[in-house]
């Protein structure tokens, strides 16, 4: 008896350690994480005694109860290991990016996206747009040889052409504000699940985790919530470094048209196909942790 007292005491104080090892965290799920620890152990704990009670009434219902009892306090110890390990490799991961790029994996990709959205996007199709004006005042240009325009006449148009460019550059300004747009909401979207994933979804998830018959559930928020937190963040990291080195290769007459053309260029493939590779990629992940956990010693 005393044994297990220990090992439940020792369990209780892993996850207060694990808990404190990151303050930087600032969990608001910490209270509910040690309360439903310590709830889970008190209902082991009356089970145990009530076998131990009605040993003399029935001997079947007492193994069963303690048999129980005993697998759940083993599986609460694994619950407790794996709580500290948990916090203790996010503690470690986000320490080693910290320093790897200076700056958090988040406000890296936050920096990466407003790059694109406001210093890139919104000035192109503000480019654009003057630029397109411009061309269809400068395609209104006409000379007129014999009459006057308005009843008939034969004339020359110098620039009509620029017709043509402005059409183009309104179709780059429709792609360049939808890119906009689609930045906007994958910023938001990181931004909420840096929020809530650390002072929700995670405390959740170990809660689930810890209560015996929602375990399989803890266990995919846990792979979910190491997904929201490490992968799919660097994967914005990644496509930051690989933005750098994309060269411009573009060289058109009209100088607006040639650098929004590659500034189009370098939105786009964030808009439209990474975020779909980034949850690919995260969900792929999420198989491989949940993998990983059902793989955890249990009885």
């Amino acid at each position: 008896m005393m044994k297990k007292t220990i090992f439940a005491l020792l369990s209780l104080l892993s996850i207060s350690f694990a808990t404190s090892f990151l303050p930087e965290f600032a969990w608001e799920g910490v209270g509910l994480i040690v309360s439903a620890f310590a709830l889970v152990m008190a209902i082991l704990a009356i089970t145990y005694m009530f076998a131990k009670l009605i040993s003399g009434i029935s001997s079947l219902s007492e193994i069963r109860l303690q048999t129980w009892a005993r697998a759940e306090a083993f599986n609460l110890g694994i619950s407790a290991v794996l709580i500290l390990g948990i916090i203790v490799t996010l503690g470690i991961v986000s320490t080693a990016l910290n320093e790897t790029f200076d700056q958090d994996p988040f406000e890296t990709s936050y920096e990466y996206l407003n790059d694109l959205s406001t210093g890139k996007g919104i000035q192109t199709a503000e480019n654009l747009l003057q630029s397109s004006y411009r061309d269809q005042l400068t395609a209104t240009k006409h000379f007129f040889m014999s009459g006057v325009g308005i009843w008939g006449g034969a004339g020359k148009d110098f620039r009509a052409d620029y017709l043509s460019r402005s059409a183009h550059k309104d179709m780059l300004m429709n792609f360049a504000l939808m890119g906009v747009v689609s930045l906007e909401i994958q910023k938001l979207f990181l931004q909420f699940i840096q929020n809530a994933t650390l002072s929700i979804l995670l405390p959740i998830a170990i809660v689930l985790r810890i209560i015996p018959f929602s375990r399989q559930a803890g266990n995919f928020l846990i792979a979910i919530s190491i997904g929201f937190l490490i992968i799919f963040p660097l994967t914005y990291v990644l496509y930051s470094e690989i933005e750098l080195e994309i060269p411009d290769y573009t060289h058109i007459e009209d100088h607006v048209l040639s650098q929004d053309f590659n500034t189009v260029g370098r939105i786009m493939p964030q808009s439209i196909f990474l975020p779909n590779l980034s949850l690919v990629i995260l969900s792929m992940s999420v198989i491989a942790i949940m993998n990983a956990l059902k793989g955890l010693p249990t009885r």
